[in-house]
């Protein structure tokens, strides 16, 4: 095979991937986001957010003298407006899933706020939005959907205006290797941390995709182990300058039989700010 067969074939499995995820998270939207739109929307009403305490102290600041917040992996938008009753001016969201941003739009037309929505890969983000954002926040389980971890440190860079701030809030890649269902750290089988790696149909949405009982044949998931070093290094060469680093023992946690004795012995998110140049090249 030659090189340009072997690109040609590596960037249709890409696809291949990136298709089948979109069509993971558009069954979960129309089935449990769906159903939580009220309680979402009467969430938003009375100004509450899901964000983590350790989130809040740095989103706060963060979301003064914000004109523009973008949020990549939006899902169904609730993060993003949020980040208006912070005090930015403005939320845009980023999702490969239409019925996740079709339940955005449904949001911010009851809500009747300034919020824009759109519907792509987060790596095809258009380039209108260059330049325009004084904050881009994602987490919460976004990168493991991302298959190319230096080209979105790319987008995020071109996305933020000069002195604009990247506010990660992530899982930790280390949950990826443990068996969930264990009452100790016990090795899953799958990819070494270290090397990174795909893992398929193993856990959340895996089991949101279930809630759907109508389907037929479920689209397989594919989500990306991205260490710790990956995700740092892409920043920076990006040209992003790393401002705070934080990992915590709290956050999302996929293990059922842990005590929490256990659970507080490694960390399951970090945290992450860097900072785009006041001028570039």
């Amino acid at each position: 095979m030659s090189e340009e067969e072997s690109s040609d074939l590596a960037a249709k499995e890409t696809h291949a991937i990136r298709d089948g995820n979109a069509a993971v998270w558009d069954v979960v939207g129309r089935t449990k986001y769906r159903d939580g739109f009220a309680r979402a929307l009467e969430s938003l009403k009375k100004g509450e957010h899901p964000f983590s305490e350790h989130e809040l102290i740095h989103l706060r600041a963060l979301c003064q003298d914000c004109r523009r917040a973008i949020q990549l992996c939006c899902a169904n938008g609730r993060s993003a407006l949020s980040l208006l009753a912070l005090g930015a001016e403005e939320a845009v969201g980023v999702d490969i899933s239409q019925e996740m941003v079709a339940l955005a739009q449904e949001l911010t037309n009851a809500l009747e706020v300034p919020a824009t929505w759109y519907c792509c890969d987060v790596l095809e983000v258009p380039h209108e939005l260059n330049g325009t954002a004084d904050l881009v926040y994602t987490g919460g389980g976004a990168l493991n959907w991302v298959m190319d971890i230096d080209a979105w440190a790319a987008v995020t860079y071109r996305l933020l205006r000069p002195r604009g701030t990247l506010f990660l809030f992530e899982i930790h890649p280390l949950n990826y290797v443990w068996n969930y269902e264990a009452v100790d750290y016990t090795l899953a089988p799958g990819p070494n941390y270290c090397d990174g790696g795909i893992v398929v149909n193993r856990g959340y949405p895996a089991s949101e995709v279930a809630y759907d009982t109508k389907i037929a044949d479920r689209p397989t998931i594919h989500e990306r182990i991205w260490p710790l070093g990956h995700v740092i290094n892409a920043l920076i060469k990006a040209g992003l300058i790393l401002r705070h680093f934080q990992e915590v023992a709290d956050g999302w946690t996929p293990f059922k039989n842990m005590s929490p004795e256990v659970l507080r012995r490694l960390p399951h998110a970090y945290m992450l700010i860097a900072d785009k140049p006041a001028h570039t090249v």
